[in-house]
């Protein structure tokens, strides 16, 4: 009785494999921050959620501008300049703007999220029946940047400062 050949390679695959999967489900987060492991998944089709890290806002090309409507209310419009991280083209983000109080206290006093506008006629702004402004649905192109405004109707006549984070 002759004994058979043991044959190792599938079962060395087989736990390689495994090992590799359980390496990926733990650092999962790690994996999701990597720009072009990011980039590969979104080209493969799988649906992933925009995060803030794919996203680089000029901090100097922020230009606020306080304008105040006929019916007496102030507004905000912000205009700025963002750059897509990734290698993929994107829609724009939703933003997120935290406002901070003229008491220069630490604490937030607002947030709110709000999405890019089409720029509007700065005429059309100072009616008070202008609420709903059409929103920016381009593509920004892979690695490439967008001009983008924000408009913020209802803030707190006590804000003095804000920040901005695309989500």
């Amino acid at each position: 009785m002759q004994r058979r050949k043991s044959v190792l390679w599938p079962w060395i695959l087989a736990v390689l494999l495994l090992l590799t999967s359980v390496t990926f489900l733990l650092q999962q987060d790690a994996w999701l921050d990597n720009r072009w492991f990011r980039t590969t998944l979104i080209q493969a089709g799988v649906k992933l959620p925009l995060r803030s890290k794919d996203w680089q806002i000029q901090t100097d090309s922020i230009k606020p501008h306080w304008l105040e409507r006929e019916n007496g209310k102030r507004i905000l419009i912000i205009r700025g300049k963002l750059t897509n991280l990734l290698a993929v083209e994107l829609p724009l983000p939703h933003f997120i703007v935290t406002f901070f109080p003229t008491d220069r206290s630490v604490k937030a006093a607002d947030s709110t999220t709000t999405d890019a506008i089409l720029p509007p006629q700065e005429a059309d702004l100072r009616k008070s029946g202008f609420l709903n402004p059409p929103h920016d649905l381009s593509l920004v192109a892979a690695g490439g940047s967008h001009q983008f405004t924000l408009l913020l109707q209802s803030i707190d006549p006590a804000t003095a400062d804000f920040t901005i984070k695309a989500q």
